[in-house]
């Protein structure tokens, strides 16, 4: 239940930080704003990449749909986005420096943001593995 409801979850929030990321890249300025206390300056430079950062988060939200449809089956996909979630979660430690200079996110919002992150992922790998066991007997 709570694998099914992070992926879900997950699914919808890049599904819809993306379709803004491409689109909206203005109301995605804002949106980060609330969701990651950053302050994004919209030039022709952070527009091009918003939108290039959108295509991925649709292409997350397309594995996370994939998965979604099978948890048994796709688990892999499940285990490879928990990935994804670490290394986000990592670049935001190793990077600090370039987060809060750059767009100007506090600390402890960045923590915040790290916990969630690694929370995500580890429901992503614990509820994952007792599919990998079920899978295995099968």
């Amino acid at each position: 239940m709570a694998l099914t409801a992070v992926v879900w979850i997950l699914l919808l929030y890049h599904t819809g930080i993306g379709v803004l990321s491409i689109f909206f890249p203005a109301v995605t300025a804002d949106v980060s704003s609330a969701f990651y206390g950053t302050r994004l300056t919209l030039d022709a430079q952070s527009e091009y990449m918003l939108k290039a950062l959108g295509m991925y988060a649709l292409f997350v939200a397309c594995i996370l749909g994939i998965a979604a449809r099978d948890l048994r089956r796709y688990r892999a996909l499940l285990l490879a986005v928990a990935g994804l979630q670490v290394l986000r979660a990592l670049s935001r430690l190793v990077y600090y420096d370039v987060l809060s200079t750059g767009l100007e996110v506090s600390a402890a919002r960045n923590a915040i943001n790290v916990t969630l992150l690694l929370i995500e992922a580890a429901v992503l790998v614990a509820c994952s593995r007792p599919l990998l066991r079920r899978g295995a007997e099968e």
